[in-house]
């Protein structure tokens, strides 16, 4: 449940980057998920990867060797490293890539 929370977060970041760039208003800050619904990967995690991320970071492509299709894969990473830090998630590559925190934005 805690990883998924951590994917939701940079989900969500990805879905409202496309504002904040034009604004250039970076890095995007990110809001604490609030809810208490529980996430579900495929409901909740997946549409948005899938309209933000999948084009490029899919099994048969995976630019930059990152697979985003499934939690396991999300959390192996690509070439480089690890994709989600469950220790500290705001370090996460994943994340400070989709906020603008460190380049290249994704």
């Amino acid at each position: 449940m805690i990883r998924l929370t951590y994917l939701v977060m940079i989900a969500t970041s990805v879905s409202v980057l496309q504002q904040v760039v034009r604004a250039q208003e970076l890095p995007i800050p990110i809001e604490e998920v609030q809810t208490d619904a529980e996430i579900i990967f495929s409901e909740s995690i997946m549409p948005m990867l899938k309209r933000n991320c999948l084009a490029c970071h899919h099994e048969k492509e995976a630019e930059g060797g990152l697979i985003l299709e499934t939690i396991e894969s999300s959390h192996n990473g690509g070439d480089s490293g690890s994709s989600v830090n469950i220790d500290s998630p705001a370090m996460s590559l994943l994340l400070t890539r989709t906020t603008g925190e460190e380049e290249p934005l994704m």
